[in-house]
C-alpha cells in the first residue's frame, strides 16, 4: 500500500554521510534532512568545533540529522566509515581539499567501496585551479568575489553583509547539485563527483555586474541602501521606522505619485522618466524623505502595498519572531537545545510542498548521540561496539 503524501517526505530512504562543518555544508545537509533524507553527521569526540559559536546557535542546522561520533585518525574509526559509506547514497565533506585522499577516502577509493556514490565536495574555491588548497569562509569570499568593494555608503569603508549569504546560498546549490547527481547517477548506473565552492559560487552572484562591466567598463558603486539602476529605489526614513521603496518603471512611478499624494512629483518632467529620476537622483530623494519623515512607516507601506508598489518596513531579526508574514508560514520553529535543557527559536523549513506535513524526526542531536543505532545498523555487534568504545575510538553519550 502506498503511503498518504501527508505521510511521506519526498527523500525518504536517500542516506547522506555528512562530513561537513561551518555554514554551507550544514545547511545543505539540513535541507535535505528536512527533506526525508536520513542524514549521519560524522563529527570528532569533541563534536563540530561550530556546534557552540554564537551561544551554540548553528545547532539549528543539526536538526532532522542523526550523529555519531568517530575518531577517523585511527583505523578502527576507518573502518567505521567505509561501512557508512558502503551502504549511502551520498557522501558530503568540506575538508581542505587533498585532505580525504590522504586518509583514503578520496572520491576513486570512495568509488571502489560503493561504485554508485554520489561524491559531494565543498571547499572555499574548488578543487581545480592555482586557488584549490587555500582555505576560506565567507567574508573572505565577500571580499573577493567584487561584493564589498560595491556595499557601504558612497563615502565610506565598504562592509560585510551581516548574514551568512554566500555560506547558505553555496548550500542551497550544493544541495540542488546533489539531487542533480543523483538524477544522473540513476540514468548512467556510475558514481558521480560534485565539485561545489563558496568562490564560485559568489562569483555567480555576481553575475549581472560582472556582464555590467563588461559592457560598460564601470564597477559597481557604494550606493548605501540605493540602487543604481532605478529611483527612487532606497531605504527612506519616516516618523516611526524606515521603509525601503522599490520604484522600477514608470506605472509603479505613477502608483506611488497617486498613493502619497505627490501629484507635483509626477508632474514634474524632471521625473517623468527612470532616467531623468535617476539624473536627479538626490534632489527627488530629499524630497521624498522631507515628506515621509512627517508620516508613521505602517501607513507609507499600508498605502504603498495596496497600491502596488513594492516596499517593506526594516526590520530587526526580534521583529521577525512575531510577524504575521513569518507566523503565517510557520518559518519560527522551536527546537531542544542538544547541551542544554532549553528550548530555542530556530529559522522554520523553508521549502514548502503542497501536501507535505513539514515536521522535525530529529531534534539537534548531542554528539553523538545515535553512535550506537549507526553502529548495529552497519553490522556492529554489542562486542565489537563495547571494544571501541574501550579503545576511544566512538563516543556513545
Amino acid at each position: 500500500m502506498m503511503k498518504s503524501n501527508l505521510n511521506m517526505l519526498p527523500l525518504d530512504g536517500l542516506r547522506v554521510i555528512d562530513l561537513t562543518h561551518a555554514g554551507a555544508g550544514p545547511y545543505a545537509t539540513m535541507l535535505l534532512a528536512d527533506l526525508g533524507a536520513d542524514i549521519i553527521k560524522v563529527e570528532p569526540k569533541k563534536g563540530d568545533i561550530f556546534r557552540n559559536i554564537y551561544a551554540g546557535a548553528l545547532t539549528m542546522n543539526l536538526r532532522n540529522k542523526r550523529s555519531i561520533a568517530v575518531d577517523l585518525k585511527t583505523e578502527e574509526g576507518k573502518e567505521i566509515l567505509k561501512r557508512l559509506v558502503k551502504n549511502a547514497d551520498v557522501l558530503v565533506e568540506s575538508f581542505t581539499p587533498g585532505t580525504l585522499e590522504r586518509m583514503g577516502f578520496g572520491f576513486d577509493d570512495v568509488g571502489r567501496i560503493n561504485p554508485q556514490i554520489v561524491y559531494c565536495s565543498l571547499s572555499g574555491f574548488g578543487h581545480t585551479g592555482p586557488y584549490a588548497r587555500k582555505r576560506a569562509f565567507d567574508p573572505v569570499i565577500q571580499a573577493m568575489c567584487g561584493n564589498m568593494a560595491s556595499t557601504g555608503e558612497p563615502d565610506g569603508e565598504p562592509v560585510r553583509t551581516a548574514g551568512s549569504f554566500i555560506d547558505f546560498g553555496t548550500g542551497a546549490l550544493l544541495a540542488f547539485s546533489i539531487l542533480s547527481a543523483l538524477i544522473l547517477r540513476d540514468k548512467t548506473g556510475k558514481a558521480q563527483k560534485v565539485d561545489i565552492s563558496l568562490f564560485d559560487t559568489a562569483v555567480s552572484f555576481m553575475g549581472y555586474w560582472i556582464t555590467y562591466y563588461a559592457l560598460t567598463g564601470e564597477l559597481p558603486e557604494k550606493m548605501g541602501t540605493a540602487y543604481k539602476a532605478y529611483a527612487p529605489y532606497k531605504l527612506f526614513k519616516t516618523r516611526t521606522k524606515p521603509i525601503y521603496i522599490c520604484v522600477y518603471d514608470d506605472k509603479t512611478w505613477n502608483n506611488f505619485c497617486n498613493a502619497l499624494g505627490f501629484e507635483n512629483l509626477k508632474n514634474n518632467p524632471k521625473y517623468s522618466t527612470n532616467e531623468n529620476r535617476c539624473r536627479n537622483r538626490e534632489e527627488l530623494e530629499r524630497t521624498i524623505e522631507e515628506y515621509l519623515s512627517k508620516m508613521d512607516c505602517e501607513e507609507v507601506f499600508e498605502k504603498l502595498s495596496n497600491a502596488g508598489v513594492p516596499c517593506g518596513p526594516m526590520l530587526t531579526v526580534a521583529d521577525l519572531f512575531e510577524h504575521p508574514q513569518v507566523l503565517a508560514r510557520n518559518m519560527i520553529i522551536k527546537l531542544k537545545h542538544p547541551a542544554k535543557q532549553i528550548e530555542f527559536e530556530a529559522a522554520g523549513i523553508p521549502v514548502k510542498i503542497q501536501g507535505i506535513e513539514e515536521r522535525i524526526r530529529y531534534q539537534p542531536p548531542k554528539i553523538g548521540e545515535h553512535t550506537l543505532d549507526v553502529l548495529r545498523e552497519i553490522g556492529y555487534t554489542e562486542d565489537e561496539i563495547s571494544e571501541l568504545k574501550l579503545k576511544g575510538i566512538v563516543l556513545v553519550p
